[in-house]
């Protein structure tokens, strides 16, 4: 006798109720507003110390006021720049502010970068000459202006003095006095005072250039300007603009 079994059809199994999601409390610093509220504080000081006195500079400028009486200027437009663009003493000025930007960038980054290179090589000593090479950065400026001030003396200046042993000859008045040589003198101490921070930039550039990059462009029988060009210049090149920037900004200033 033939058994027919029969299978009882599968109830699916009724799903348990999911809970409704708790609702997270809205943080007050998750808003949107948050970072607008926290450069209100900046953005006051800006405008109330930077901006309000450009705008008052920049109308004073189109006016023709007396400091002795702010309030009672009248208004002439831009015949304040064409008198002082007319000035003779001011285009010489302008020559002067060139040349002081132009040495102080091409002085401060070029004599940094050769500091740098000769910095990253391996030689005794090296720690201690990264840290001597900061000094001139490090000096406060008054201080350096001070001990410039007292080297160059006319009488008793040292500079002065090596500088006649070699038969140079010095100006009578000094040579910070000297139209001739007060020029050079603010430069070579400004470079003085600027190259150490370009140096220790471009020396941190310089432990990024891949080994096995110089490796290949000595191997290739190139010569060490070769090297250089191919395998270093294109990985400081980005730096060396950064700090010809920077030290326009400082030698407009």
């Amino acid at each position: 006798m033939a058994t027919v079994l029969t299978q009882a059809p599968h109830t699916p199994t009724p799903a348990a109720p999911s809970k409704p999601p708790r609702k997270r409390r809205k943080s007050p610093l998750g808003s949107k507003w948050t970072p607008y509220f926290f450069l209100i504080p900046a953005a006051a000081y800006i405008i109330v110390f930077q901006m309000v006195p450009l705008v008052q500079e920049a109308w004073l400028s189109l006016t023709d006021t007396s400091l002795l009486n702010p309030s009672g200027g009248e208004f002439v437009g831009l015949d304040n720049f064409f008198k002082i663009f007319a000035d003779p003493n001011f285009q010489h000025t302008l020559v002067i502010t060139a040349i002081y930007l132009v040495v102080c960038v091409v002085g401060a980054v070029g004599a940094g970068l050769g500091a740098a290179l000769l910095l990253n090589g391996n030689f005794k000593g090296r720690g201690v000459a990264r840290a001597l090479v900061t000094v001139p950065w490090a000096a406060p400026g008054v201080a350096t202006a001070l001990i410039v001030i007292w080297m160059l003396d006319p009488q008793h200046g040292i500079v002065n003095h090596v500088l006649e042993f070699f038969g140079v000859t010095i100006p009578p008045s000094g040579i910070l006095d000297s139209p001739a040589t007060a020029l050079p003198a603010v430069l070579i101490t400004t470079v003085w005072q600027l190259f150490p921070f370009s140096a220790v930039v471009l020396l941190s550039a310089l432990q990024s250039v891949s080994k096995e990059t110089m490796e290949a462009a000595q191997m290739d029988g190139g010569n060490t300007w070769w090297v250089f060009r191919v395998a270093t210049w294109p990985v400081v090149r980005p730096t060396v603009g950064l700090l010809a920037v920077l030290n326009a900004i400082w030698a407009i200033r």
